[in-house]
Formats: structure tokens, C-alpha cells, sequence
């Protein structure tokens, strides 16, 4: 089994102050069902005597997914252009010798020292997807692979004992390359 240093957290809604800015809020909003566009609350999202959880998984531990139109690559075998977003993390068919290269230079970060501040690539983006659902953090690999398991044994346990996938049971994947102080600015500009 696979595993990357994760950080698991039991978050009981009525313990966390309110006015916490950014990434919290919109969790505790997700898990009491609150859509924040409309304000509107769905019933019976929490069910029963469960606290929700929420699983923040490790360094690693979160799909990212790439969307290409670079100007120019590596190598001639690199992929400069794709038709949407594909996985990219972790995707074990890019390990193929002739195109690591293009993997690792496709997920670099360039650096700015004057702003302090990275970016991706020129012509990358790249998303996280899944916020607030699990489906994204239970594998490291779309595929599903069992030498991949991440945090399947958790949430299926948690399943087994009543909890909901994407209801009382929620993943907060974010972009693992990026440093803390984006991630939170990222967050207080509702980026997640």
C-alpha cells in the first residue's frame, strides 16, 4: 500500500469558531449542505449522530489535472497541446522513460523573486479537481489502482460506519506544489 504523510481531521461543526475566512468555511458550508451562491440549505445532509469529517490528504496526495498549449517543449515526443483537462498526478503512464521529462517540466513551478510568488509553466494550467467529494483522494492514480490506495481504507471504513461520500465524509484536495501562504490567498479569493 502506498502511502504519503497525510494529515486527517475530525472537524465537529459546532467546535470551530465562526467567521474563520476562506477554505474552512466553505467546508463546513459543503458538509452542512449550504450552497454559497444561493444561500440555500439542503435537508437532511447530516443525518443521524455523526460529526463530519474532512480528510486534508498530504503532500502528494491531491489529483491535479493539466490542461496544455505550450508554445514550446522539451522534446519532440512531449505533448505541447491537449483537448481538456487530463490527469497529470499522479499519472504512472508519464513515468515512461521518454516522456519523464515532459512530466516533470509540464508540473514545474517557476519562481518569481521579486514577488516572491510561482507559476506554472508557460501554456500549463492546472486544477485541482474534486474539492469536497473523495473520490479524488481515495486513489493516487485515476485508474484506481490497488498499489494506490490512499485514503480508500479510511473513507471506506468511514462509509461502512454511516458516514456519506461527498456528504458527511469530504476531501480538501489543494495544488501540493504551491506554498502555504498561496494556498491561503488562493482561498480568500474563494480559488477552491
Amino acid at each position: 500500500m502506498f502511502y504519503l504523510g497525510a494529515v486527517f481531521v475530525l472537524l465537529v461543526l459546532n467546535g470551530v469558531p465562526s467567521g474563520e475566512a476562506g477554505i474552512l468555511d466553505r467546508l463546513k458550508d459543503a458538509v452542512r449542505g449550504r450552497n454559497n451562491q444561493q444561500g440555500k440549505v439542503d435537508t437532511g445532509v447530516r443525518t443521524g449522530n455523526l460529526s463530519p469529517v474532512i480528510i486534508l490528504p498530504g503532500d502528494g496526495g491531491s489529483a491535479l489535472e493539466a490542461m496544455l498549449d505550450r508554445p514550446s517543449v522539451l522534446h519532440r515526443v512531449c505533448p505541447s497541446k491537449t483537448n481538456g483537462w487530463n490527469h497529470i498526478w499522479a499519472d504512472f503512464d508519464m513515468l515512461i522513460p521518454a516522456l519523464v521529462e515532459c512530466w516533470v517540466d509540464n508540473l514545474k513551478l517557476i519562481y518569481n523573486k521579486l514577488t516572491r510568488k510561482t507559476t506554472n509553466q508557460v501554456g500549463v494550467q492546472i486544477r485541482v479537481p474534486g474539492f469536497g467529494d473523495t473520490n479524488t483522494i481515495e486513489y493516487l492514480t485515476k485508474t484506481k489502482l490497488p498499489s494506490s490506495k490512499y485514503f480508500a481504507p479510511i473513507v471506506e471504513m468511514l462509509v461502512g460506519a454511516g458516514y456519506q461520500r461527498g456528504i458527511s465524509v469530504r476531501g480538501a484536495p489543494y495544488d501540493f506544489r504551491k506554498s502555504m501562504s498561496i494556498l491561503c490567498l488562493l482561498a480568500s479569493l474563494n480559488y477552491y
